[in-house]
Formats: structure tokens, C-alpha cells, sequence
């Protein structure tokens, strides 16, 4: 938080858009890492498959060749094994990329290299014993009894050829049943049939040819049932049992083998998932985190700025301050408004000064108003008695001037100068009158007014100077 609150606002969502790109990207890198696991993990169960179905298409093959002899069988078996191999590699480096056990995968690779050893082995055996009656031992034995027959129909003897019969029977018998008690009967009849030759009185060339023959039959007999002893007389004895036993192992195995990797295929995807969860929280968790502090340290600072001035113009107190913290914009707004809430108190606290100072120049010019006022009451009353004094003058002058015939030069004299003391009386009430009526201009008013009231100082002592000639003159008269 407070690491944020040294970065501006631009900043802070660079900061946000960066973390949340970079969550993203993690994201996108664990689904893709997801699904190429689960791409893995999918052909492991293939590969795993297939070797089931490549070991059954061997077993294909494999009986192909016992039942039909097809030789075109040994070629799609070899082609099918090299097939097995091949998935089988594939599927080890899998199980070792996945750290899965081998030791499954390593056996049943042992198990199909046995099969395939005894299948050769088999083959062999089969090529020795031959793959038609005309080849290998099945053609020997044959040429050798047909040189029998042959011998023996020369001389027409019915019981050889009947008991040469019942050795061919007993062949026969052994290779459709594959019982080795047919041997034995075989050798018995053999005895027997040597026994007839010597007793049928033939001649000592033809007798010996004949039992050499006869010999040369069960030689070549005896060496086909020892080969096929070796081969096996069933599914269970000689190679053919050992390579069924190495048959049903691989089989066992090869199940095995496929169950583990659906088992590890499981528990790899439900890793990879759980991991993809995790990843998915701490970023979603880091993000919302950084979401939120910026947030924060945006929101709260504003909501300072709102309730602090809400506050101020609720109580309309400026001494109040927004509390300032960070390096923001915001912290940069606040330190102006907090200047400008402090240059407005001052200027406030100027004005109340400025105020006080007015308040103090009006309650002095209120005291000179009304001094003025007085004054001016004070001269109005004095115009009043100059006016006066002047009706009186004039109604003396006018006495005079009935009276005094002989004072005509000096009453007429005296007639102008009361003539002009009126029209500066007049004058006076005029000035008076103006002054009364610019008492708005304060200091320049009074001052004139002082001089107003030096000129009609001077009047009247103008007119107590005329009103003292007057009476000199009318005490003059009198006494004349």
C-alpha cells in the first residue's frame, strides 16, 4: 500500500495492466502446458494400447502360420514386432518423461523379446518338420514310405501291404492326434512288418533293400516325432507351451501395463490440474490483491479529499487540513488545496484586519459627522440672528431715511453699505445652505466650512460696525 502510494495513478495501472498481462501469459502458459501434457498423457494410453493390439495382431500371425503354414505370416509377424518395439520406446521415454515407474514396461519387453525368441524357435521347428507334406521331414518320411509301397507292390504281397497300411495309419494317427502312443504302435507294427518280410521268403537282395527301406521310414518317423515333441505335441508341451506361457505373461503384463498408465495417466492429469488450480489462484489472488490496494490507495485518498471538504463547509472552518501522504496526483491536489485553504485564510484574516481598520475609520467619522452637525446647527441659529439683526438694520434705515433728511448723503451712503451687507448675508445663507448640503465630503466640507464661518465672522463684524455707525448716526440726529 504504502509502496503505491509513492507511485502516481498512471503508474499504479501500468502496474495493474502489467501483473494482470503477466498472469495472463502464466495462464495461457499453463493451459498450454495442460494440454500438451494431457496430449502426452492421451498417447501414452495409446501407446500402452497398442501394444495390446500389436502383441494380439502377433498372435494373428502367429496362428496363421501353425494352422495354414503361410509363410506371408512371418513377414507381417516380424513387421508387427518391429511395430511393438517401436511403441514400446515411445512409451518408455513417456513413462520416464512422467516419472512412472518402468519396471512394468521393462518386463513386458522381455516378455515380447521371449515370445519372439520362441516364435523363431518355433518356426524352426516347424521348417524341420516341414510346411507341406512334401517338404523337410513330412517329405523324407513321405518319399521314404512311398519307396516302401513301391517295393512291396512288385511282389503283389497282400499282407505286407495290409500291415504297411496299418503303419501308415499309425502315422496318420500321430500326426492328426499328435500322441505319442502312436509311436509305440508304430514301432510295434514296425516289428512286425520286419518280422513278415523275413518270414515271406524273398530273396536276400530284395529282403535287405526292403527292411533298409523299412528302417529308413522309422528313422525318418522317429525323427519327425522327436520334432515334434520338441515343437509340441499340444498348445502346453515343448515350444509351442513355452511360448504360450511367455504368451499369457505378456498378455498379463500388457494389461498391467495399460492399467498403470490409465492409473498414472490419472493421477498426472489430476497433478496438472490441482497445478493449474494453484496457478490460476495465487494469480487470480496476486491480481485481486493489486486490484484492490490500488483500489485503495485511490479511493481513499479521494474520499479524504471529499469528507475533509465537506467538513470545512459544514463547520466553515478553514484551519482544517487533508491529511496528505504518498506522491501522487492526488497527494499533489491535496498539498494545492491545503495552499489554497492557507491563502484563503490569510486573505481572510486580511480582510478582517482591513475591517476592523474601517469599522475604526467609520466610528470617527460617525464622532466628526456629528460634531459637524452640531456646528452646523450652531451657524444656522447664528444665520438666523444675522437675518434678524438684518430686518431690524433695514427697518432702521428705513426710520432713517424718513427722519433724517439731513444725513441724505451719509444714509445713503450708509443705505448702500446695508444694501451690500444684505446681499452678503444672502451670500452667507447661501454658503450655508451649500455646506449643509455637502456634508457628504467630510474633511474638505468642514474645512470649507471653516472658512465659511471666517467670512460671516467677518460680516458681523462688518454689521456691528454699520449697526454702530447707524446708532452713532441716529444719536447723531437726535442730539442735532
Amino acid at each position: 500500500m504504502a509502496v503505491l502510494e509513492n507511485l502516481t495513478i498512471r503508474r499504479r495501472l501500468q502496474v495493474n495492466a502489467l501483473v494482470v498481462g503477466i498472469a495472463l501469459v502464466v495462464m495461457l502458459i499453463m493451459i498450454m502446458y495442460e494440454a500438451r501434457t494431457m496430449l502426452k498423457l492421451n498417447e501414452t494410453i495409446q501407446y500402452a494400447e497398442e501394444l495390446d493390439i500389436h502383441e494380439l495382431a502377433m498372435r494373428k500371425h502367429e496362428k496363421n502360420f501353425l494352422f495354414y503354414k503361410q509363410v506371408d505370416s512371418l513377414d507381417e509377424f516380424e513387421n508387427e514386432y518391429r511395430e511393438l518395439q517401436t511403441k514400446l520406446a515411445l512409451l518408455q521415454g513417456t513413462f520416464s518423461d512422467f516419472d512412472i515407474d518402468l519396471g512394468r514396461i521393462n518386463e513386458f519387453e522381455r516378455l515380447a523379446k521371449s515370445y519372439y525368441d520362441d516364435f523363431q524357435k518355433v518356426v524352426q521347428l516347424q521348417k524341420t518338420i516341414g510346411l507341406h507334406p512334401k517338404d523337410a521331414l513330412y517329405g523324407e518320411l513321405r518319399g521314404a514310405v512311398h519307396e516302401v509301397e513301391t517295393l512291396l507292390k512288385e511282389q503283389q504281397n497282400y499282407q505286407l501291404l495290409s500291415t504297411m497300411l496299418q503303419l501308415r495309419r499309425a502315422e496318420k494317427d500321430f500326426m492328426l492326434r499328435f500322441d505319442i502312443k502312436y509311436l509305440k504302435r508304430f514301432d510295434e507294427l514296425v516289428a512286425q512288418f520286419s518280422q513278415e518280410i523275413r518270414s515271406a521268403g524273398f530273396n536276400a537282395q530284395y529282403q535287405s533293400k526292403l527292411l533298409s527301406l523299412l528302417n529308413t521310414y522309422q528313422s525318418k518317423f522317429a525323427s519327425l516325432v522327436r520334432a515334434q515333441e520338441a515343437l509340441g505335441l499340444d498348445l502346453t508341451s515343448g515350444a509351442l507351451g513355452k511360448m504360450k506361457v511367455s504368451v499369457e505373461k505378456s498378455d498379463a503384463v500388457v494389461s498391467e501395463v495399460v492399467e498403470q498408465a490409465k492409473a498414472e495417466i490419472k493421477e498426472n492429469v489430476d497433478k496438472t490440474q490441482m497445478l493449474a488450480i494453484g496457478v490460476f489462484v495465487v494469480a487470480g489472488i496476486i491480481v485481486m490483491t493489486l486490484v484492490l490496494s490500488t483500489s485503495r490507495s485511490i479511493i481513499q485518498p479521494v474520499e479524504r479529499v471529499y469528507q475533509t471538504i465537506e467538513r470545512i463547509r459544514r463547520e466553515n472552518n478553514l484551519s482544517l487540513q487533508i491529511e496528505q501522504s504518498g506522491n501522487d496526483e492526488i497527494t499533489i491536489m491535496t498539498r494545492d488545496f491545503n495552499s489554497l485553504i492557507s491563502d484563503f485564510r490569510d486573505l481572510i484574516a486580511d480582510v478582517n484586519g482591513a475591517l476592523a481598520t474601517i469599522n475604526e475609520a467609520t466610528d470617527h467619522l460617525t464622532e466628526t459627522t456629528a460634531q459637524t452637525s452640531t456646528g452646523m446647527a450652531e451657524q444656522l441659529h447664528e444665520a438666523d440672528m444675522v437675518a434678524t439683526a438684518a430686518t431690524e438694520m433695514q427697518a432702521t434705515i428705513q426710520d432713517i431715511s424718513h427722519n433724517t433728511g439731513e444725513a441724505a448723503h451719509k444714509a445713503e451712503t450708509t443705505n448702500e453699505n446695508a444694501q451690500q451687507g444684505r446681499r452678503e448675508v444672502t451670500a452667507t445663507i447661501e454658503h450655508i445652505m451649500q455646506l449643509s448640503e455637502s456634508l457628504g465630503g467630510a474633511s474638505s466640507v468642514v474645512a470649507q466650512l471653516e472658512r465659511d464661518g471666517e467670512t460671516i465672522g467677518s460680516v458681523l463684524d462688518v454689521i456691528r460696525g454699520i449697526a454702530e455707525q447707524t446708532n452713532k448716526l441716529t444719536c447723531a440726529k437726535r442730539c442735532y
